[in-house]
C-alpha cells in the first residue's frame, strides 16, 4: 500500500506508489520522465507517477491503480502517469481478450470498459491521465502497445503505439520476440498539457 510522505523542496512523495516531485524546468516544456517542471514562467506542472505490480487480474490491476490515481489526484497532482502494463501483465491470450479499439483522438465516440474506466475517473478527479501500454486491439493474434493521454474532461487526447519492439537472442538458444504477438507504431507522438509539450514514449 502506498503512503504519503514528505519529500524535498514543497511537493509530497507516495513512496511505492505514485507522487508528486519536484525537478529541474526540460527543454522544449515537460518531459514525461520528469515529475514538477517550471518553464521560464516558473510554472509549475504537478504530476503522479504510479508504480504497481501488474498480474493476469484485471479487476486486482485496476483496483491498485484507481488507488494510486485516487491518492495522486488527493496529494495535488494535475496528472498522473500509470506504467507499462498496468492493466493486465500475463498469457497473450488474456491480452487478446481485453484489448479494445480505440476512439479517434479528440472525439466523444464510445469506448470499451477498459477505457472508459480511465476516462470516468479522469471526469470526477479532474485530472490528466497518461496510460503507459493500454492493450489496443489490433487483429486476432495481435495487439498494439498503446500510450494514451486523456484530458481532465476524459476525452483522448493523443495515442502513441511503440515503435521499436522488444527482440533478443539469448546465448542458450531462446528468443523473446516482442513483434510476434504486439504491431509496431508508425510516428512519434506529441500531446500538450498546462502549457507543457510532452512527448509519449514506451520502453525499449
Amino acid at each position: 500500500m502506498a503512503h504519503l510522505s514528505p519529500a524535498h523542496d514543497d511537493a509530497r512523495h507516495l513512496r511505492n506508489g505514485c507522487g508528486a516531485l519536484p525537478g529541474p524546468p526540460a527543454p522544449h516544456g515537460g518531459s514525461a520522465g520528469a515529475a514538477s517542471l517550471r518553464p521560464a514562467a516558473m510554472r509549475r506542472w504537478t504530476v503522479g507517477l504510479a508504480q504497481l505490480q501488474s498480474t493476469a487480474d484485471v479487476a486486482a490491476n485496476l483496483t491498485q491503480a484507481e488507488t494510486l490515481i485516487r491518492q495522486g489526484a488527493a496529494a495535488g497532482a494535475e496528472a498522473l502517469f500509470l506504467p507499462e502494463g498496468f492493466a493486465y501483465l500475463g498469457p497473450l491470450a488474456g491480452r487478446l481478450a481485453i484489448a479494445e479499439a480505440l476512439p479517434s483522438v479528440g472525439s466523444r465516440a464510445p469506448a470499451g470498459p477498459l477505457l472508459t474506466w480511465a476516462q470516468q475517473l479522469a471526469q470526477s478527479l479532474k485530472v490528466e491521465l497518461l496510460l503507459g501500454g493500454f492493450p489496443e486491439a489490433l487483429d486476432s493474434a495481435r495487439t498494439y502497445n498503446t500510450a494514451l493521454h486523456l484530458g481532465r474532461d476524459g476525452r483522448l487526447k493523443a495515442a502513441y503505439r511503440k515503435l521499436h519492439l522488444f527482440s533478443v537472442d539469448l546465448p542458450d538458444g531462446t528468443r523473446l520476440d516482442e513483434g510476434e504477438n504486439t504491431g509496431a507504431g508508425e510516428q512519434l507522438v506529441l500531446t500538450e498539457s498546462e502549457g507543457f509539450t510532452v512527448g509519449l514514449a514506451i520502453c525499449y
